[in-house]
């Protein structure tokens, strides 16, 4: 008996080998464009910062970091998350650790969320509580669920995330730009009362619960080991021969310099005026480039987040005087004085004389200082790029940071209406009693006379982490409403905006004489386009 293939089985075959593939890739492209239609609808729904779980009342008495979480196997706070850790490859947990608890620490919780989802609040990807005090580190291990539902192997608990499991792992919407994973460890005085919980208690259940319990919390920043790293690049750049020619700019000594005679030679087109942004933006970039390319750098370029301590900046981790800071105060300088600025009189900072801790302590100044007076809108003022070795100084000034570099100032930033309110609030110019420097100048006056000269201030080595919270938090401004602010843009191309300047458009070439060739403010205006590729926490 011959056997025969029946039609339908052929049929059926023949569907199953050749549609189901084309019917599968059709649908994944169709849910691709889905995702990224929904992305371009709500592009602007980005950055809830405010609503992140470490700004909640329970917060009130610790509106800072009080605890260094770190984590190893991805890098310091900013850095991007790889595959392994991502839902495109093993969704792995990271590993987090931190200090000894304190006494007063009874308890953990860890909070990971992401505040830039298109949704009202941030997506909690996991909750972790009834961590012991004894705990310091945290591993994929620990966060494998039990048989007893709500609990972990690490011996802790579980909370309710977005689909009801342990743990979330990263995938921003396709085209939605980069998303930000904030993992948040809040030390607590008591116990966390798991009678007084849901057996998955909601983000706002352990709100409520750990209200008047918290005692700390911390968010990855730079390690101490990573401090220094960054440090020792800085001070390997100042022993890197120059590029530019002796004979025209002599007091260039140093690679170093080449970045501070730059940022001379531009000064009176890139500050107040249209491309104050998006020139200090590709400054910041070049040189976190040429620490990697010429010397060794591994990491990022941190920044200086102000409100953190704007209160005592020498108990900063910058300003401390330790081996991992960016050197301290200077030696007291009677003979410094209080400036005044619009009706306000600021106060002298604590020092104002040669620095003598810290990395930093041998550093010698080879340009500048400039007259605080601007003569002209189109010479370079004496003493131009004259060789004038000194030592580098600094007087810290809480009055300054507090006044003007506080959290409700930089909240009141990333509130502004447009472009202009923006640059507004930046700089506060010309000064009034209201504003008399703005968060820029906030900043540049803090730390001293060598920060606040307008055109050598690149010599203070604070002044490109100042200039990297301008530009986190313009990048977070832009992100949150991409049609109207990524390509927003005021002003000419002259300090102070005079009438006849140029105006300034996305197509307006931006020198950098030696550092690198011209370059269009709109390849500048998106920190993920155009050769960029980074984001801030």
């Amino acid at each position: 008996m011959k056997a025969h293939l029946s039609p339908h089985i052929f049929l059926s075959f023949a569907y199953k080998l050749f549609l189901t593939p084309i019917l599968e890739t059709y649908i994944s492209k169709m849910m691709s464009y889905i995702e990224y239609s929904l992305s371009w609808l709500f592009a602007n729904a980005k950055g809830r910062d405010v609503k992140l779980f470490s700004k909640g009342p329970a917060f009130t008495k610790f509106p800072r970091p009080t605890i260094l979480v770190e984590c190893e196997e991805v890098g310091p706070s900013g850095s991007h998350l790889d595959v392994e850790h991502s839902a495109d490859g093993a969704g792995r947990f990271p590993t987090l650790n931190w200090p000894t608890a304190s006494p007063e620490i009874k308890q953990y919780l860890l909070i990971n969320e992401d505040p830039d989802a298109p949704l009202p609040n941030p997506i909690i990807h996991g909750i972790y509580y009834g961590i012991p005090a004894m705990t310091t580190t945290i591993s994929v291990h620990d966060i494998e669920a039990t048989t007893e539902e709500g609990t972990l192997k690490g011996g802790f608990r579980y909370g309710k995330n977005r689909r009801g499991n342990v743990y979330i792992p990263p995938r921003p919407l396709l085209g939605h730009g980069p998303h930000r994973y904030f993992f948040t460890l809040v030390a607590l005085a008591e116990p966390v009362d798991p009678g007084r919980l849901s057996l998955l208690p909601t983000v706002e259940e352990m709100a409520r619960e750990i209200d008047g319990k918290v005692v700390g919390w911390g968010e990855g920043e730079l390690t101490p080991a990573e401090r220094i790293e960054y440090t020792d690049a800085v001070l390997c750049m100042q022993t890197q021969p120059q590029h530019l020619p002796r004979e025209e700019f002599p007091g260039v000594r140093n690679r170093f310099d080449d970045f501070v005679a730059t940022h001379i030679n531009y000064t009176l087109n890139v500050h107040y005026s249209g491309l104050f942004l998006p020139w200090h933006r590709h400054f910041l970039w070049l040189w976190e480039t040429a620490l990697q390319d010429e010397c060794g750098y591994n990491g990022q370029l941190p920044y200086w987040n102000w409100p953190y301590w704007a209160d005592n900046l020498a108990a900063s981790p910058l300003f401390d005087c330790s081996d991992s800071s960016l050197s301290g105060d200077g030696e007291y300088n009677p003979d410094e004085q209080s400036i005044q600025g619009g009706s306000v009189t600021l106060p002298r900072g604590s020092g104002g004389g040669c620095v003598r801790c810290g990395p930093f302590k041998n550093m010698e100044l080879h340009l500048g200082p400039f007259s605080r007076n601007i003569a002209s809108f189109t010479e370079i003022p004496a003493p131009g790029f004259e060789y004038n070795p000194r030592c580098f100084n600094r007087s810290l000034n809480n009055f300054v940071s507090t006044n003007y570099n506080n959290e409700t100032i930089v909240d009141r930033l990333l509130a502004s209406t447009d472009i202009i309110d923006f640059q507004t609030v930046m700089d506060h110019w010309p000064a009034n009693a209201e504003g008399v420097l703005g968060v820029h100048g906030g900043g540049h006056f803090s730390l001293g006379s060598s920060l606040q000269d307008l055109f050598a201030s690149p010599q203070d080595p604070a002044f490109m982490l100042h200039h990297g919270m301008i530009d986190r938090l313009w990048g977070q401004w832009q992100a949150r409403d991409e049609r109207h602010r990524r390509f927003a843009l005021n002003g000419t191309s002259t300090i102070l905006n005079p009438p006849d300047g140029i105006p300034v458009t996305l197509d307006t070439n931006m020198e950098f004489g030696v550092l690198d060739q011209p370059r269009s403010v709109r390849d500048a205006m998106n920190p993920t386009r155009a050769g960029y590729c980074y984001s801030y926490t």
